[in-house]
């Protein structure tokens, strides 16, 4: 058997190199003809991109081709073919690229060079550029993998290919380049077994690393005491490739200083840098107390500002806390190896402290429209489906004029839960959590300083024994705040802007879930005879979960299902009303 299981059964492939014309091609990508058709011999190269520059962390710009959204998803199509063609290429055996594979990542690439004496990075120069046309065509048609009929390799070229090479941006072109990268991969991971070393590769950085004492000369040759000269074999194994070395990113690392691949450092644990680390809390420290904080220095996380630093945007900083956090995720995951249990541990590291106060203060603190949270995902979908049905209504919850998927359509955003979430927020589902979260949140804010207070943020609850025992909880909160107690409300206000709401019963029961403000015969709605169990124990061979109902039957409910829910809606448009009049309206900063 050749390397990576190429004489497996490979279907996807089988189907591509029938093909034969534009419209089988169309058939098997489940495209219109005439669509493609029209995005091929149509539709000007000059509408096809929208293209941008992007700041890169070590300085200069990137540039940035996205394609218009009926050549995003014609190309996101070709990307899950090839996907799978890849994955029939590999077969059960492992391939030493890391990016753009499911399953994989930078921590995972990183992850095999730990603990090494010695660590080589080298970065292919203009990777994407350097993929054209003709590479691409080339492949599809003459490479053994595929095989493709000229006309159909050249078809999916022109569709792949932005001004002739490919392009950054296009959800295509990272599979495309594990393609075209794949048979570089095959030889440099020969030429490192042979020489005892661990190859990787992640998109354009490539890695070897070694614990020999001597580095092998094949590869790289030591010329002065910091001076390192590339091998010839590597070098011309990755000319005839088709690719080039990035000469001012060769960098030879050694166990005694800081080794790190794909911007994470390996000389023991997989971890981010600290001056990364350090800039992340310093950033969230400077945004809850003054509603900002400043991006980066072109040249990463150390020394001073410029003399006018660039605001950072909310998004950005996100993402550099979720690094983190998914770093310590995955060192959480790699010690867990081999054991029977594989959790988190109970008290959160201080990077996760940091991260919580971040999305407290974004998320329920300054956000840009009212919250909801409630006890889990079901009870949002019946919230959503109950304004989206008696929108016209209340305006102040939903845009009437947007259709159901378009974005900003509702006034109001609903709180998602997340692995995330409840681990650094504690929002695990049910009305415990909810009630440990109002404690947590009101404790958080004591200490936040920036930021304009526009938005309530709304819990709700069930009006059964759980439910009222986190009203009642929220009411102690606001009798030590010394806020006045007001009867006859569906809902108590603790500072600074946190409310708790009360499912009221249409027929007013003692006792009220939300699936109750739903009339009888939805929730008696039969599904392949099988009928609701509002249980939340394990579903029986005869019934169907919440989600289930929420997701199958919910959808399609008439308008007047959902009037029971109206004195829920008035009591969020009251609170709404309520905290406006608690605070002077502004935006809440999301870029400074």
């Amino acid at each position: 058997m050749s390397s990576w299981g190429s004489t497996y059964k490979m279907r996807k492939i089988e189907a591509l190199k029938s093909v034969k014309s534009i419209n089988g091609l169309a058939d098997l990508l489940g495209f219109k003809a005439s669509a493609l058709g029209y995005i091929l011999f149509k539709l000007p190269d000059a509408q096809k991109y929208n293209s941008f520059t992007i700041p890169k962390r070590s300085g200069g710009r990137r540039s940035i081709s996205a394609p218009v959204p009926r050549l995003m998803l014609l190309q996101k199509k070709i990307s899950t073919l090839l996907n799978d063609c890849l994955a029939e290429i590999e077969g059960k055996l492992s391939s030493p690229a890391h990016g753009f594979k499911l399953g994989r990542s930078i921590f995972t690439n990183a992850a095999h060079h730990r603990g090494r004496r010695y660590v080589l990075n080298l970065d292919l120069k203009d990777f994407f550029p350097s993929i054209h046309f003709g590479r691409i065509a080339g492949y599809f048609e003459k490479s053994r993998d595929f095989g493709l009929d000229p006309k159909i390799a050249r078809i999916l070229a022109n569709v792949l290919c932005h001004k002739s090479s490919l392009p950054q941006g296009s959800p295509s072109s990272p599979v495309v380049s594990n393609l075209l990268a794949r048979m570089l991969d095959i030889h440099l991971a020969k030429l490192a077994k042979r020489n005892r070393l661990t190859y990787t590769r992640y998109a354009d950085d490539l890695t070897f690393s070694t614990n020999l004492n001597v580095f092998p000369e094949a590869v790289a040759k030591r010329v002065s005491e910091h001076v390192w000269q590339l091998g010839p074999e590597l070098i011309s194994t990755i000319g005839s490739c088709g690719f080039s070395i990035n000469d001012l990113k060769t960098r030879m690392l050694y166990r005694s200083s800081r080794q790190e691949v794909t911007g994470l450092v390996v000389n023991d644990k997989v971890s981010v840098p600290v001056e990364y680390r350090r800039w992340a809390r310093a950033a969230v420290a400077r945004l809850v107390k003054t509603g900002a904080y400043f991006k980066p220095t072109p040249k990463g996380f150390i020394g001073p500002q410029p003399a006018t630093p660039d605001a950072g945007s909310l998004d950005h900083l996100e993402g550099c806390l979720s690094h983190i956090y998914n770093a310590h995720r995955f060192q959480r995951s790699q010690a867990a190896l081999g054991r029977a249990l594989h959790h988190a541990p109970d008290e959160l590291n201080s990077d996760e402290h940091v991260y919580r106060r971040f999305l407290f203060y974004t998320k329920f603190y300054v956000p840009e429209k009212p919250v909801i949270v409630c006890e889990g995902e079901t009870d949002s979908i019946y919230i959503a489906a109950a304004i989206s049905a008696m929108g016209g209504y209340y305006p102040d919850l939903i845009d009437a004029k947007l259709k159901p998927g378009e974005q900003n359509r509702f006034n109001v955003r609903f709180f998602k839960h997340s692995s995330i979430a409840g681990r650094l927020l504690e929002l695990n589902g049910g009305t415990d959590a909810l009630k440990n979260f109002c404690r947590i949140y009101v404790d958080q804010t004591k200490k936040f300083k920036g930021g304009l207070l526009s938005q309530p943020t709304i819990v709700i609850v069930d009006n059964d024994k759980a439910g009222r025992d986190v009203v009642n909880y929220a009411k102690g909160i606001a009798k030590n705040q010394g806020l006045p107690a007001i009867k006859g409300l569906n809902y108590v206000f603790t500072r600074p802007n946190l409310y708790v709401v009360s499912i009221q019963s249409p027929a007013n029961a003692p006792d009220c879930v939300i699936e109750d403000l739903f009339p009888a015969h939805l929730l008696n709605t039969k599904l392949g005879g099988k009928v609701l169990t509002l249980s939340n124990q394990k579903v029986g061979d005869n019934e169907y979960g919440k989600m289930y109902f929420a997701k199958h039957v919910v959808p399609h409910a008439d308008p007047k299902d959902f009037s029971g829910f109206s004195q829920l809606l008035d009591t969020l448009v009251e609170v709404i009303a309520d905290f406006s009049s608690r605070v002077q309206v502004q935006p809440a900063t999301k870029k400074a």
